[in-house]
């Protein structure tokens, strides 16, 4: 999809908008505020660390990684939708989501159902659920059951997740 796009500066933005999203799972607030120092590679591994009182770090997911690297490597600044006026407009990314060229017989992307994939992908890579929950910014384990309803062999209810989370802690 970002390869599509019809000049440099949107194939960038789409980059970002698809590492960001599919491969860190990050919220709209959080892309639209992004920095190119807070992308960091080392040892062959991406991770975003977000701004805040407590800034969790994000792994990114391959094969989104190597990409945000690269589009990060000796910038500065805003790294989606570099110089733009207003940097918290409420449904920025929405429309930039929706104003991607792509394939008419393809799902457009939306930016919760880019996060549900994020999180999907943890569950099913079976990342400790209190790791993906800080990744997430989700505040319990609890909060995960919506996005497990739909990944197989993953834990079906609140009870579950709490004891399957308290057994990888103990």
């Amino acid at each position: 999809m970002a390869y599509h796009q019809p000049s440099a500066l949107r194939m960038t933005n789409a980059t970002v908008l698809l590492a960001t999203m599919l491969g860190a799972g990050l919220h709209p607030k959080d892309l639209a505020v992004l920095r190119a120092t807070d992308v960091h590679r080392r040892r062959g591994s991406t991770t975003v660390v977000l701004a805040g009182a407590r800034p969790p770090t994000v792994r990114v997911r391959p094969p989104y990684d190597a990409e945000l690297a690269a589009l990060a490597q000796g910038r500065a600044g805003y790294l989606f939708r570099p110089g733009a006026s207003v940097r918290s407009a409420k449904n920025l990314i929405g429309e930039v989501c929706a104003a991607l060229v792509h394939d008419p017989d393809e799902v457009s992307l939306v930016s919760g159902r880019a996060r549900s994939t994020f999180i999907r992908a943890h569950l099913v890579d079976k990342t400790p659920l209190l790791d993906l929950c800080a990744m997430a910014g989700l505040h319990g384990v609890e909060s995960l059951l919506r996005y497990a309803r739909h990944v197989e062999g993953a834990p079906a209810s609140k009870a579950q997740l709490r004891a399957l989370a308290a057994a990888v802690t103990s």
